[in-house]
């Protein structure tokens, strides 16, 4: 199922990074989930687009990342990514911030996202 994160440009660079510095930190089964949501979509964070207008808020532009994956056969869904964000941070001390975005996906995340 494909799913949406809506995020600002500085939340979605502060994301990346953590998961970057934590992807060899996680078993092999984990890294093929974000290998997989990363070829599925999540690679485009740099040139996000801007979200629609409902989901724009303050001055500062949401961007939509859609993700649509499939790891090990199963597709991937946004409580996937959130389980998966949470066993990266659990996996890394300084990726505490990546608990915040798991339970953040998991209520703002749009699945299924048609745009």
């Amino acid at each position: 199922m494909t799913f949406a994160l809506l995020y600002d440009q500085q939340d979605l660079t502060d994301l990346m990074a953590q998961a970057q510095a934590t992807v060899n930190r996680i078993p092999a089964g984990d890294r093929n989930l974000f290998n997989a949501t990363w070829n599925g979509g999540l690679s485009q964070w740099g040139v996000a687009p801007d979200a629609p207008a409902q989901y724009q808020e303050g001055d500062t532009p949401i961007k939509v990342v859609v993700v649509t994956a499939t790891s090990q056969g199963k597709t991937v869904t946004k409580n996937d990514f959130a389980g998966l964000l949470e066993r990266m941070a659990a996996a890394n001390p300084d990726a505490g911030f990546l608990y915040s975005v798991a339970s953040d996906v998991r209520n703002t995340a749009v699945e299924p996202w048609v745009g």
